[in-house]
């Protein structure tokens, strides 16, 4: 570890590289299996965010959105009229590291171009988290998560970047060109090595913050998935369309999909 900290030191004005992380990989006598280079990618990059407060500062104003598929069980509500959906999150614990799409804020702290989703096309409700930013780049980071997931897969656990074949982009390799550490590296045009996908953060110690949802059609299953996150975390977890105000489901039909709300106290 103190290699990696002499390095990390000869890094703090510039950029890390493959090389940087192959050197760090090789001084490194910890058994990570075939995490372990990406382990120590991480580890730079976590590095490099503690010495610089300038990508500390970044990091933590980005959104993180959690895309996840609509699926639904076989039960059915009568207030509702509507099939009952599968709570978005089952099985995932806070402190496993979900991949998530990074966006910008607005000024009025809504994510830039929630609409263009990339291969989540077809997912459908977006989990908005905040928690700490691990590592953050464009494209893909072949940590394990994609388009080949089965449609109820999760997403958590610790992640590390490259440590799987499954979404290989041949265009990126191991470069560390694109990874992101500042609003310059997110817009950046020139010199990307990623040839598909739409950027890729993984996040720990996360909290839910919102449910968002793109078409009209899905506002009934955002606002279960909205009652359901609440009563899970204890707390009120709005839901709210790409181009609409917040909205709240808790205290409209909590009765309906099984909520006590004299359990609920937020």
């Amino acid at each position: 570890m103190n290699n990696l900290r002499r390095l990390v030191r000869k890094l703090i004005l510039k950029a890390f590289t493959e090389d940087d992380v192959d050197a760090a990989t090789a001084a490194d006598t910890r058994d990570y299996g075939s995490g372990k280079w990406g382990a120590n990618a991480k580890d730079i990059f976590r590095q490099q965010r503690e010495t610089d407060p300038s990508i500390d500062e970044f990091l933590n104003s980005i959104i993180t959105i959690h895309w996840k598929r609509i699926v639904l069980t076989d039960e059915f509500s009568p207030e509702l009229d509507y099939e009952i959906l599968r709570e978005p999150l089952q099985n995932t614990n806070t402190n496993d590291e979900l991949s998530c799409s990074p966006y910008i804020p607005y000024d009025d702290g809504t994510p830039m171009a929630l609409e263009h989703r990339g291969w989540h096309d077809g997912d459908k409700l977006g989990i908005e988290v905040k928690g700490y930013v691990s590592w953050l780049e464009h494209g893909d980071a072949q940590t394990g998560h994609g388009g080949q997931r089965k449609e109820d897969s999760q997403s958590g656990a610790n992640k590390q970047p490259r440590r799987t074949m499954m979404g290989r982009d041949p265009g990126k390799g191991n470069s560390m060109a694109d990874v992101i550490q500042s609003e310059v590296d997110f817009f950046k045009r020139k010199g990307k090595k990623s040839t598909y996908g739409d950027g890729e953060a993984l996040v720990d110690n996360w909290d839910v913050v919102k449910v968002w949802y793109i078409d009209e059609s899905d506002e009934i299953v955002a606002m279960q998935a909205s009652m359901m996150l609440s009563k899970r975390f204890n707390k009120r977890i709005p839901y709210q369309q790409s181009q609409g105000p917040e909205q709240f489901g808790i205290e409209d039909c909590s009765a309906d999909l099984g909520d006590n709300p004299e359990d609920w106290s937020p």
